[in-house]
């Protein structure tokens, strides 16, 4: 048997090497995904983003211009999403039918850009803690209070628009 040159590898075992490479930088892409509920743990960078702004007369400010005494409904969308597909006719005509009482929200998560835009969204809106909770729960739709922003339905895959309806005329009373 002839002797392998100094620093060559076995075929096989470099066949295991690659794979084994190969998944471990599979789980850190999926950890670090802004997408996972893990990555704010394992980039801490990325919480010192999420630094609540403490300048009220800002925050007051972009409230009364978004909020205009109309409930909030959101949609956590991804194109990737069977649920999302299902919930397309439900949300076009929601708001078709009462986008004038309500301010109508897409946040998608899609892919990472996507994300981005979203998070500023979210960001610009006043719902970064809205956006954190719900942003792996595709096919959400939420209904919110204008003014505290928080959700007054929550609802995953619901095909009932009545639901929809009730939630913001709950919501338009507390507005």
């Amino acid at each position: 048997m002839a002797a392998r040159p100094a620093g060559s590898l076995n075929p096989h075992l470099h066949r295991v090497d690659r794979l084994r490479i190969a998944l471990a930088i599979a789980l850190v892409s999926v950890l670090v995904s802004p997408l996972s509920p893990l990555s704010s743990l394992l980039a801490p960078s990325a919480a010192a983003d999420d630094t609540i702004n403490t300048d009220n007369t800002e925050d007051t400010d972009n409230t009364d211009n978004t909020c205009r005494a109309k409930p909030i409904v959101v949609k956590i969308h991804a194109d990737w999403c069977a649920t999302c597909k299902r919930l397309d006719a439900i949300w076009t005509q929601l708001d078709t039918d009462m986008g004038d009482q309500v301010q109508v929200v897409t946040l998608d998560v899609s892919d990472r850009v996507a994300f981005q835009e979203s998070q500023a969204t979210a960001k610009e809106l006043g719902l970064e803690d809205f956006f954190q909770e719900y942003r792996s729960k595709t096919g959400t739709i939420a209904v919110l209070d204008c003014n505290s922003r928080e959700p007054v339905a929550v609802m995953n895959g619901e095909l009932d628009l009545g639901k929809y309806r009730e939630a913001i005329a709950e919501a338009s009373r507390s507005s």
